[in-house]
C-alpha cells in the first residue's frame, strides 16, 4: 500500500531516533513507475534517502530498497517539512501536455520551501519541451520571480555535457531522438534558492 503522510512522518521520525538520519534526500516529483535511480546512472546509497511523489502510487513499496519511499501527494501541496530535501528531481513533468500548463508552475513555491539551504532542483525535459508553459528564454525570470537562481543550463547544442548530465537521471534520453514528434530543444536545468534568501534565513 502506498504510504500516506503520517506513514512517510513516522519512518523518518524512526530513523531519526535510531541515529538514521540521511546523508542526503532526494525528491522525485511525478515519478510515477520511472524512480530516477531505476532509469539512469544516480545511485542512492543506503545512508541516503529517495522520496518518489506523484497522484497514484504505481507499485508497492516491496519493490525497492528500504531507503526508497513514496508519497502519493500533489506537488503543488506536499506533505514533507520545510527545508528538508537536498535534491529535488522534475522529470518531463512541463513537456507533458495532458494537464493544466499554467497549474504547474504552482510547484515552484513548494520546491522553494521545501528545499535545503544549500539544496538543488534539476528540472529535465527530453520529450516534447515545446508543451512547457514557457520558453526556454523565459525560464531564468520565472525562477527569478520565485526565488531561484539558475546554476546551470544545459541543452543538446552541448551533445557532450549534455549526455553526461542526462545519464543521471535517464541514461535513454542521452539517445538521439528521430521520432516527428520530438520537437523544441530538449534541457536539464539546476537551480537553487537565491543567495540572499538563503542567508535571511540563518
Amino acid at each position: 500500500m502506498p504510504e500516506n503522510r503520517n506513514e512517510y512522518n513516522r519512518i523518518v521520525s524512526e530513523r531519526e531516533k535510531r541515529g538514521l538520519k540521511p546523508r542526503k534526500i532526494y525528491l522525485d516529483l511525478g515519478n510515477f513507475v520511472f524512480p530516477f535511480p531505476e532509469t539512469g546512472l544516480k545511485e542512492i546509497p543506503a545512508d541516503e534517502m529517495y522520496v518518489g511523489v506523484d497522484l497514484k502510487q504505481a507499485l508497492p513499496n516491496s519493490m525497492y530498497p528500504n531507503n526508497f519511499h513514496f508519497v502519493e501527494a500533489d506537488g503543488r501541496n506536499l506533505p514533507l517539512a520545510d527545508g528538508s530535501i537536498d535534491e529535488v528531481y522534475v522529470g518531463n513533468l512541463f513537456g507533458e501536455p495532458s494537464r493544466g500548463q499554467k497549474s504547474k508552475l504552482e510547484i515552484l513555491p513548494e520546491l522553494n520551501r521545501i528545499l535545503s539551504e544549500n539544496g538543488q532542483v534539476v528540472v529535465a525535459e527530453t520529450l516534447t519541451p515545446k508543451a512547457t508553459p514557457f520558453s526556454l528564454e523565459e525560464l531564468p525570470g520565472i525562477l527569478d520571480k520565485e526565488g531561484f537562481e539558475i546554476v546551470d543550463l544545459v541543452t543538446q547544442d552541448d551533445e557532450e555535457k549534455w549526455k553526461k548530465e542526462i545519464s543521471q537521471y535517464n541514461i535513454h534520453a542521452s539517445r538521439v531522438y528521430t521520432h516527428a514528434e520530438v520537437m523544441g530543444r530538449r534541457y536539464l536545468v539546476r537551480f537553487k534558492k537565491k543567495l540572499e534568501q538563503t542567508n535571511a534565513t540563518v
